[in-house]
């Protein structure tokens, strides 16, 4: 089957709206979403005209507007872009318009979104699908927290990392915990980054290869992918020194990283973000769930040229799927960015549209 046939086939001449938000004077500094704007929502109109779909491009005010006012009403689905460093509840604002109007939404829900970005019921959910959890310290374990060595402190809720740093233990103070900030146990090791998408046709989840970020660095078990290295890295610029390698992962950390997100509940896809416990980033595959220390789940990913999300799921295409490698009426190109999201994309367009999703579009708890 390519992508072109089949249940793509049945996408051939859908409408869907690209909503993506645009940062107000009063919204905190984010240069390097500013640098992707047409990045990304070139990335996803490219992708979509490959299986056929018409994209519509719109920002959330002329959404809201327009959904409101019935003017969409030949749009067959929405991809929410609404990104930024804002709120988690703004987040949820375009998913929970489109639901309302019931209109298809990708990536994700309004409850996912709620249950994915707020950092601590995310702890709770992978705990609890057995996924290993850096110590989280309470405020009244604050004495405790200081015989650490090294220590992560977040904001609940902020996305793009934010308000992340790595302090010393004995440097903790009262006020690290203000705002329901998480302060949690540093694992020395590596960055992670994994993707998972749906298969359309079994509705299951798919969990791609782990992307780590390798750092040129004096001691690069210690480096973070924090904000300043995104403002650095991410816009091309300054550390062209980190290496993303991908590797492939032991069946029981698929099953444990697969679990997680469905009870999330990622039915498009997601990224998950870890640490990965090593003193190496060489040799590590396949990685077991016992080295992945969880850090959060991304439910509304940046799926954009050139990023570790497309290069983990093209690694995962290439090793798992060669007779699927034949879509968009000729070969796919592995090596080419738009026809991966094109791949990820379609499959959750022709899943969001397939009857059984469609079915369920008014029950109650659907």
């Amino acid at each position: 089957m390519t992508l072109t046939e089949g249940i793509f086939a049945e996408l051939k001449g859908r409408r869907v709206a690209l909503v993506y938000s645009f940062p107000k004077p009063s919204d905190p500094p984010h240069r390097w979403y500013d640098r992707w704007k047409s990045r990304v929502l070139m990335s996803h109109g490219e992708a979509l005209e490959r299986i056929g779909v018409h994209p519509l491009y719109c920002d959330v005010d002329s959404f809201i507007r327009q959904a409101s006012c019935g003017q969409l009403s030949e749009i067959d689905a929405v991809i929410s872009l609404n990104a930024g460093v804002r709120p988690v509840s703004h987040f949820a604002l375009i998913p929970a318009v489109a639901q309302w109007f019931q209109m298809p939404i990708i990536p994700c829900t309004a409850d996912v979104i709620m249950a994915g970005e707020r950092k601590d019921l995310g702890n709770s959910i992978a705990i609890r699908a057995g996924l290993r959890v850096p110590t989280v310290y309470q405020a009244q374990e604050i004495d405790l927290a200081r015989t650490a060595r090294t220590l992560i402190v977040k904001p609940r809720d902020l996305g793009g990392s934010f308000g992340l740093k790595r302090i010393a233990g004995k440097q903790l103070t009262e006020a690290e915990f203000a705002g329901g900030k998480i302060v949690q146990e540093f694992v020395a090791g590596f960055d992670v980054t994994i993707p998972v998408f749906v298969d359309a046709r079994t509705g299951a989840l798919q969990v791609a290869h782990a992307t780590v970020y390798r750092p040129s660095y004096p001691d690069p078990t210690s480096w973070i992918y924090d904000r300043d290295a995104k403002e650095a890295y991410v816009g091309g610029t300054g550390v062209a020194s980190v290496e993303r390698i991908q590797f492939p992962l032991k069946q029981c950390a698929v099953d444990r990283i697969r679990t997680f997100a469905d009870m999330i509940g990622v039915d498009c896809f997601a990224r998950i973000d870890f640490r990965l416990e090593a003193v190496s980033a060489d040799n590590v595959e396949p990685i077991t769930a016992e080295q992945l220390a969880f850090i959060e789940i991304n439910p509304m990913p940046t799926v954009c040229t050139g990023l570790a999300f497309v290069e983990s799921v093209r690694s995962w295409v290439a090793c798992n799927l060669p007779a699927e490698t034949e879509g968009l009426g000729r070969s796919l190109d592995p090596s080419d960015d738009y026809d991966i999201i094109a791949y990820v994309l379609g499959h959750a367009l022709a899943r969001q549209l397939g009857p059984a999703k469609m079915d369920d579009r008014n029950q109650v708890g659907s």
